[in-house]
């Protein structure tokens, strides 16, 4: 017995309607945001969860405490960066959260579809060998794209050169 977890559609109109806002956001964003290439997001020193309060405390006393922040650290471009990196976090947590929930229901929906053409298409196999009409038209069809396995020939059979 499979299991429906997607069973309800979710309606155009809605997902216009988010695709528009997310569209917005990012437009509202554009101007302000980088990116990175894969190496440089390797490279980069990360300020998470447990560095956020060595950061905030450090700006903090850099600003009571200007004489021991270091020649070339620009107090305005440290405050900028830590204002930044705080604020986004509340927008980054938000887009990681609707990002999963929509991936895992494209996911479920693509996994539920998927199975329900490779119940149709063994059945029209099945309908094709047995002559019954149509079947074997449709089968020669979905054959062709049917996302099958693909073997290596491992012969080493050399004679059909």
């Amino acid at each position: 017995m499979n299991l429906n977890l997607h069973s309800s559609q979710i309606p155009l109109e809605a997902i216009n309607q988010a695709q528009t806002k997310l569209n917005e956001a990012y437009e509202i964003l554009k101007p302000y945001l980088i990116t990175l290439t894969e190496e440089q997001r390797m490279t980069l020193p990360k300020m998470g969860d447990k560095s956020l309060p060595f950061v905030t405390d450090a700006n903090n006393f850099s600003g009571k405490n200007p004489e021991l922040l270091p020649k070339f650290v620009d107090k305005t471009e440290f405050d900028l960066d830590y204002a930044d990196a705080v604020n986004l976090k509340g927008i980054q947590l938000s887009s990681n959260q609707i990002a999963t929930a929509i991936n895992d229901t494209a996911m479920v929906a693509g996994s539920e579809a998927f199975t329900a053409a490779r119940a149709f298409y063994n059945n029209v196999k099945l309908g094709s060998s047995q002559n019954v009409p149509g079947a074997k038209d449709i089968y020669n069809v979905l054959k062709s794209r049917y996302p099958g396995i693909t073997r290596k020939n491992n012969s080493t059979d050399t004679t059909a050169q």
